[in-house]
């Protein structure tokens, strides 16, 4: 299964073994499908190992039969497919961090797999709700090592294969290893160099014959070093801004784009947290119809500064969970993570918080363990790749068929990332590394104001306007949505595992203005988004 919509599915095979539905919006301009005598194979996202991804497909097919050997020269965000018809093998490989990846259930002698995990409550399979994983996902926003919402549905880890023949056993091999990036310690300076030359790579490969292309551009740095970059590559830009009014994200945002020969566009929103850009960007550049469109060489692909703030400015690492890490007591790490995140189950909603609550700290602890042989610092930080990044995309990949766009993501690039692993990780905390970068290679980027992290460097220019980060902590959710999330809690039932009454007294009060409650009633919408629930 490779698609929710099956109304949509240009590219099908089916024979005794395997139906394998594919869709392609031709995003790319370049068809990932080949169905010959001796295989199958379909791509989603780029391997990015050259500029046309349906030659990559070919050279990855080929590679297969050498141990991956290709896949771990792919840079890219992407899924392969490669079904062998004379052996009626079936291989499911994502990219180094598990971007796009695969979701996949056995169940009898079937083997069920898709790009989106939605597809299988869509099944009529009957599901059993992995407790663990809900709670993951209402407290940091994610889920951890292979979880899903669902016992039966796991998820591919970064850089890992499945293959299955007719036997129906799955077996997974982890091609790509990041421990083994990690080498002797370097200079910030030569790290500066190396990871400046391979990010321009990476874009020039996404880029390719592009004359004319569509970037997201906020307030941060991210965003604006891609277009930086794609100004110096001589395309013509443009660049969208989805902000709420007399904010930094969009003042310095239009003061950047000013300084720069690109085409800007301001779109106001209410809450900057109610949906993903890339869904905002989507919709809003096909409904609207943008005068741009048309000019863009490739319209339905997009760029996205994804996977810079943590990657390259670290911005996860406070300095408690620094100093907890650089103990070397992965239980301590977990405790300060925990309280740097505000992962707190509330146990005034939640029947047996306590145990949900030592249970998130022991996957963080299993996360963590995936790591052993390097120093805790290092190990941090490639839990947060493993775990953050690595579905950082996956709630707007949920939705693709709707907006059908896809990304340009050079920040996640390993070849990019592999630079980061060998700074001391004190000088890759707090955006230090990454202002170095910016301040050799790309002096433009600095010369108008930029939003900074809290706790990280700050701009060194002078500031105006509203930042993110106070707005967020003075956000309400509005009557409507907390009544919504209210009576989606009341029509679980008594195994739910939220207090029903609790929660509608302190829904009441929020819509009462009494109280802001907005944190509790986001945890317990997110307890809900799947509809599953949670054993008493």
């Amino acid at each position: 299964m490779w698609s929710a919509h099956h109304a949509s599915v240009k590219n099908t095979f089916e024979d005794e073994n395997l139906c394998l539905y594919q869709v392609d919006f031709n995003e790319y301009g370049q068809p990932a499908w080949t169905d010959g005598v001796l295989h199958v194979g379909s791509l989603v996202g780029h391997p990015l190992i050259t500029e046309n991804r349906q030659n990559d497909l070919e050279t990855l097919l080929t590679s297969r039969r050498t141990a991956y050997a290709g896949f771990r020269h792919a840079e890219g965000a992407f899924c392969c497919v490669h079904y062998q018809k004379h052996n009626r093998t079936l291989s499911l490989i994502t990219d180094a961090l598990g971007l796009r990846p695969f979701y996949y259930a056995q169940f009898d002698d079937a083997i069920v797999f898709s790009t989106t995990l939605s597809v299988f409550a869509q099944l009529g399979i009957n599901l059993t709700v992995n407790k663990d994983a809900v709670i993951e996902y209402a407290t940091l926003g994610y889920y951890l090592l292979d979880h899903t919402p669902y016992m039966e549905v796991k998820c591919a880890r970064p850089g890992t294969a499945l293959s299955v023949s007719t036997s129906s056993q799955i077996q997974l091999v982890k091609y790509f290893d990041w421990m083994n990036l990690i080498g002797e310690p370097v200079d910030t300076e030569h790290a500066v160099d190396s990871i400046n030359s391979d990010f321009r790579q990476a874009c020039e490969k996404y880029a390719g014959s592009d004359s004319h292309v569509l970037t997201t551009l906020s307030g941060g740095l991210d965003s604006r070093l891609i277009t930086c970059e794609l100004v110096r590559q001589q395309k013509e830009v443009s660049a969208v801004n989805f902000s709420q009014a007399d904010t930094q994200d969009l003042i310095y945002a239009r003061e950047f784009a000013a300084s720069q020969p690109v085409h800007f566009s301001e779109v106001t929103v209410d809450d900057t947290q109610a949906s993903s850009v890339e869904i905002r960007l989507g919709k809003y550049w096909r409904e609207q119809m943008h005068p741009q469109f048309d000019k863009v060489s490739r319209p339905q692909l997009a760029w996205s500064g994804n996977g810079g703030s943590v990657g390259v400015g670290f911005v996860y690492c406070g300095d408690d969970v620094y100093k907890a890490a650089c103990t070397q007591d992965k239980n301590r790490l977990a405790e300060a993570f925990i309280a740097q995140q505000y992962a707190q189950v509330p146990r005034s909603l939640m029947k047996n918080a306590s145990y949900y609550q030592a249970r998130l700290k022991q996957n963080i602890v299993r996360s963590l363990a995936e790591f052993d042989g390097i120093p805790l610092q290092q190990a941090y930080y490639l839990f947060l790749l493993h775990n953050d990044q690595h579905h950082h995309l996956a709630i707007p990949y949920e939705k693709v068929d709707e907006y059908q766009m896809e990304f340009c993501v050079p920040f996640y690039s390993w070849k990019v990332l592999r630079h980061t692993l060998n700074v001391p990780m004190d000088e890759l905390r707090r955006h230090k590394f990454y202002l170095s970068w910016l301040d050799k290679h790309y002096p433009e980027a600095l010369a108008t104001p930029w939003q900074a992290y809290p706790g990280h460097i700050p701009c060194s220019l002078a500031s105006t306007g509203t930042n993110q980060w106070s707005l967020v902590k003075r956000r309400r959710w509005k009557s409507k949505a907390s009544l919504t999330a209210c009576y989606k809690s009341l029509s679980y039932g008594k195994s739910a595992g939220i207090r029903r009454a609790m929660f509608f007294v302190v829904c009441a009060l929020h819509c009462l203005r009494i109280k802001n409650a907005s944190s509790h009633i986001a945890f317990v919408n997110k307890i809900t988004k799947w509809n599953t629930k949670m054993a008493s």
